[in-house]
Parts: C-alpha cells; sequence; structure tokens
C-alpha cells in the first residue's frame, strides 16, 4: 500500500507536482514561504550578475554562491515542510460555505494547511482507486463519429438532477471501508471534511457532497463506478459516457427489433436509481431522446435551399444533439440537379446556444466596465477593452503553466464546422462596438476582433498571471531622457478576467 500520510514528503510531493501544473505554491502562501521566497529572489540577482560578468574568478565565486543557496533554499523548504506535517496532525478541517455565480459551493479555508490537506487526500483518492474522469475531448470526439455515420441508432442524453446534492455519504463511506484500499488515516480526513460540511446542512441529513472541495470530484467518481458499469450491461448498448453528471448513451437495436426508446430510458433511470438507494434520478427536463433508426430527419438542425432565390437559410438547433456545449447534426442542402430537386446531408458541430450567450453576456460586462472606467482614464481603459476583446476571440496559456493545456475559443470548441453561431457572437460583438462612444477609428480597429476570423486563425497569446511592464531592452532607466520611460504595460489574466468571476 502506498504511503498515505501527511508526511513532510507527501507535502513535498504534492509542493512539486503543483508547481509543474503552473501553480507557484510559494506566491499562493508567500507568509509561509519567505525565508525560500528571499533566497529565491537572492539566487535570481546571483544569476543576473553572473551573467555581466567578466571577471573569471568573481564569475566562479558567483557561480559557487548560487550553489550553497540551492541548497540552504532546499534546508529551508525542507523545513517548512516538516512544520506544515506538524501543523496538520492538530489541523481540523472546517468547511465554509461561498457561492459562485448563484451556486452554492464549499471551501475549506485559505490556510497552507488546509491547502496540503486537501491534496494529499485527493492523490491518495487518484492513486489507489485510480480515478480518471474521462476526457472531454474524447467523448465528444467518440460521440461525432458515432452520430455521424449512416448506422440505424439511438441516441439519448441525460444528466443526474443536482448531483453532489443526492450523493448519499452512508453508502460511499461504506464502500471505502469495504474495498479496503484507503488507509484509516484517509478516511478519517475525508469523514472530517464531511462532517463539517454536514454541519453546514439544515437537516443534517447526511446527503451530498460539498461542491468545489477536491475531494468531492474524486468521491463522486469512486461511487460512480458500480453504476456506470450496471448501464454498460443494458442490452444493445455500443457507446456510453458520463461527464460528471451528464450522460450520453447510444443504442444500436437488432435490425427488424421493434425498440421502444423508453425502454433504454427506464433501463438507464432504474439503474441510476436503484443502485442509489433512490437518492439519485434523472434530470426528466433534461432528458431527450433521437430515434435514428430508420433516417436522420430528428437532427437535421440546418436547411439550405439553393432552389429558391434568395437562398433559404433554416437553423433550428433544438433539433441537434445538446451535449457538453456542442450542438451535434446533420446539415441538409436542397439543390437543382437535372431540373429536379436533389438533397445532400453533411453532418456538422457548433457550440450550443448557451454557450453562445455566455459569450455575449461576456462581451455585455466587457463593454459596461469600460464605460463605467473610461471617464476616469480613457486610455487605459481602452488598452484595457481591447486586451480583454482579444482575450475572449485568442486562445491562452499561462506563462508559468508547464502543463501546455491551452484555453480559448478554438481550443475549448476544436469540433466547430459551422460558422452560424460565431456569426452570431460577433454580431453581439459589433452591436455594442456600434454603441460605444468611441472614434470611427477605435471601431474600426475593435470590429477586427472578430470571433469567426480568429477561430480559422488558432492564435496562441501568452499570458502571465499579474500585469507586466516591458521597457526596451536597451533603455538606461537611470539615464534622464528616460525618466517618463513608463514601458509597454500588458494586461495579466488577473486584471482581464476579474470582470467576469
Amino acid at each position: 500500500m502506498i504511503d498515505q500520510s501527511f508526511s513532510p514528503q507527501n507535502i513535498e510531493a504534492v509542493f512539486d507536482a503543483e508547481n509543474k501544473r503552473g501553480t507557484n505554491i510559494e506566491k499562493l502562501f508567500e507568509s509561509t514561504f519567505s525565508a525560500s521566497l528571499a533566497l529565491t529572489a537572492e539566487m535570481k540577482d546571483i544569476r543576473k550578475r553572473i551573467k555581466y560578468a567578466t571577471n573569471v574568478s568573481a564569475r566562479n565565486e558567483l557561480i559557487d554562491t548560487l550553489n550553497s543557496r540551492k541548497v540552504l533554499r532546499e534546508e529551508v523548504l525542507n523545513d517548512i515542510f516538516e512544520q506544515i506535517s506538524i501543523n496538520i496532525k492538530s489541523y481540523t478541517p472546517s468547511v465554509g460555505v461561498k457561492i459562485i455565480k448563484s451556486m452554492t459551493c464549499y471551501t475549506l479555508g485559505v490556510s497552507v494547511e488546509s491547502y496540503f490537506y486537501s491534496k494529499i487526500l485527493q492523490q491518495n483518492l487518484r492513486d489507489t482507486y485510480k480515478v480518471k474522469q474521462q476526457s472531454r475531448y474524447h467523448i465528444l470526439k467518440s460521440i461525432i463519429h458515432f452520430v455521424s455515420d449512416n448506422f440505424p441508432k439511438i441516441v439519448i442524453r441525460t444528466d443526474i438532477k443536482k448531483f453532489y446534492e443526492s450523493i448519499p455519504q452512508p453508502q460511499l463511506l461504506e464502500k471505502l471501508d469495504t474495498d479496503h484500499l484507503i488507509t484509516i488515516n484517509t478516511k478519517r480526513g475525508i469523514k472530517r471534511i464531511l462532517n463539517s460540511f454536514n454541519s453546514t446542512l439544515t437537516d443534517n441529513s447526511e446527503l451530498g457532497l460539498p461542491r468545489g472541495i477536491g475531494i468531492s470530484a474524486y468521491l463522486s467518481e469512486i461511487y460512480m463506478k458500480s453504476i456506470d458499469s450496471e448501464i454498460k450491461k443494458i442490452d444493445d448498448l455500443v457507446y456510453y459516457a458520463r461527464y460528471v453528471d451528464d450522460i450520453i448513451a447510444i443504442f444500436t437495436p437488432n435490425s427488424g427489433k421493434k425498440t421502444d426508446i423508453n425502454h433504454y430510458i427506464e433501463n438507464i433511470r432504474e439503474i441510476v436509481q436503484n443502485n442509489s438507494g433512490n437518492h439519485l434520478e434523472l434530470h426528466s427536463e433534461k432528458t431527450a431522446s433521437y430515434d435514428l433508426q430508420n433516417d436522420i430527419s430528428p437532427i437535421v438542425a440546418i436547411s439550405i435551399d439553393s432552389t429558391t432565390s434568395p437562398v433559404t437559410n433554416n437553423i433550428n438547433y433544438k433539433k441537434a444533439i445538446n451535449y457538453l456545449g456542442y450542438v451535434i447534426g446533420f446539415k441538409r442542402v436542397t439543390e437543382n440537379v437535372d431540373d429536379k430537386k436533389k438533397d445532400t446531408y453533411t453532418s456538422f458541430v457548433d457550440i450550443s446556444d448557451h454557450k453562445v450567450l455566455e459569450y455575449k453576456n461576456k462581451i455585455k460586462i466587457v463593454f459596461e466596465h469600460y464605460n463605467k472606467k473610461k471617464g476616469h482614464n480613457p486610455s487605459r481603459s481602452l488598452k484595457l477593452l481591447k486586451s480583454r476583446l482579444a482575450y475572449l476571440v485568442n486562445n491562452t496559456r499561462l506563462s508559468n503553466n508547464k502543463s501546455n493545456v491551452y484555453v480559448g475559443l478554438y481550443y475549448s470548441y476544436p469540433f466547430v464546422s459551422s460558422e452560424a453561431q460565431l456569426k452570431k457572437i460577433d454580431n453581439s460583438l459589433n452591436y455594442y462596438i456600434s454603441r460605444t462612444g468611441l472614434s470611427s477609428a477605435e471601431k474600426e480597429i475593435l470590429k477586427q476582433f472578430s470571433f469567426k476570423d480568429y477561430y480559422k486563425k488558432k492564435e496562441l497569446i501568452k499570458h502571465s498571471f499579474g500585469n507586466k511592464r516591458y521597457y526596451q531592452y536597451n533603455a538606461n532607466r537611470a539615464d534622464i531622457h528616460n525618466k517618463k520611460n513608463y514601458g509597454v504595460l500588458k494586461f495579466g489574466i488577473k486584471e482581464i478576467t476579474s470582470i467576469w468571476k
């Protein structure tokens, strides 16, 4: 069995892993890591002096000093990890409530002890249960492949109502006990968090997991394993995926077999309810089925008739399969061929209406914030407005992120094959540009930020977390002529995204 304790070694492992992912733990907890941060700053200064040192003896002396500081920093960090480990032994988790976008979420606080306490528990669950959430990218790739072929099928899309809030704790804890995979220490940590969470509930029902706390995602996946396994045994099932609470299942009934779609839905519903003691249930209003056994007409959401003049376009994305921020369906194009109407069908993928509304709302907030701030500092406000629009239309990787995970318009929606929704977002952007008190030249510059055009470019902008000023590399700031050289301000992720939280 792996070491699941809150030892200095495990704290160091979490420290290294999070730093590799781009989280600067020392900056996050500056008071705890003040000594190591001071040494890091000193080492940075020494490296700079080594770079410009011309005297060989002086340079070698600086290198020796740098190496000694590296050793000292490791010793300082080890002492800090040791102290955190000692503190965690007397740490009692206290779950707090916070509201994020009208949703009740929970937190363990902001102390360094709560951070490593939660991370080590997550690591223990992940490593012992081999918990790995299905990849959103691979789920969507598979669904698009299945939907696009002409094979007869039935697609069911649903989700679990109040997923985190409905998982029964006694049943979950019993599973952890009978599996014998995690240590008493880990189980005690989980129970302490759940007990603190239960104290925030009015009914103290021991029902649900605290949304927003790291271990909840792992515990929910562990709980759902048996339910997922049972659903995969349903007759005629060829594909099943669940992304947190969102479920999609594809069935291919035997040829000639009369199939009742509701039979498949009820099978899934019964498995979810029976295996959870009736605590989990499917969300009826978000359950949709698509009978594609005979033809694809139920998901033909785009119709283009080129036999009329002008060409008639009809788009109804409510008919398409809506899943994980996408709509997936077919486009029908009607043309005259040898004086006869001929229909051709091609599959398409686009951004869902819900996600389009989210982009429109972000654009609205950008301009509202600009209008509030422009009177105080017009130049800075306009630069920030441009930076925020550039952030929305482009793709981003944080400058301290070493995991190579990109976010942004293209990387969030890499499967889009239709421009319809991107054009809608552009129309909204142009609406706000035209109604903002800017000069004609400034409006023309802003109109270059096109979601449709930038999606095709797939450009990547590297952002730092905080704002930074970039000075001319050869500027001598001590020179009297450079007293007013304030450099070029580049806004960081923190300020750019602050208005959308």
